[in-house]
């Protein structure tokens, strides 16, 4: 089974004790068509504690259907979030702590880079419906 790793913070090689992300597992389902990327991720809350001891999972479905008057055959899984909701709540929760008592210059520019990612889906987005394609695999 594959794992996303670049979620936590290497100090050394070593990940540090205080960082949250050591109780957090990404596991990226299968690479699928027609874009090759997977169309849902699982992250595993207490990957080292048993169900009935703390663990949980949360299933991210990514949305897939590519034509518009297709009805999905398996929601939920059909139907998902897209890498620009992702992102917003990035910006949302970057914007908070930039509000409040956890501003720093590491927030800034991580909230610079989130609303940056979010514009060029956007463009993208945008390009492919001034050419006609969106939604379709072209």
């Amino acid at each position: 089974m594959t794992k996303l790793l670049s979620h936590t913070v290497k100090d050394g090689g070593m990940v540090p004790k205080h960082d949250p992300n050591r109780s957090l597992e990404i596991q990226p389902g299968p690479p699928e068509p027609p874009g090759n990327a997977p169309r849902e991720y699982v992250v595993v809350v207490n990957p080292h504690r048993s169900a009935d001891a703390g663990q949980w999972k949360l299933v991210i479905p990514f949305h897939y259907c590519l034509d518009p008057n297709l009805k999905p055959l398996d929601p939920p899984h059909a139907l998902g979030v897209t890498n620009e909701v992702l992102l917003a709540v990035v910006i949302d929760r970057l914007e908070g702590f930039q509000a409040g008592p956890f501003a720093c210059e590491y927030n800034r520019l991580a909230l610079e880079h989130a609303r940056s990612a979010l514009a060029f889906l956007h463009a993208r987005s945008q390009e492919r419906a001034n050419r006609g394609v969106g939604p379709t695999e072209k």
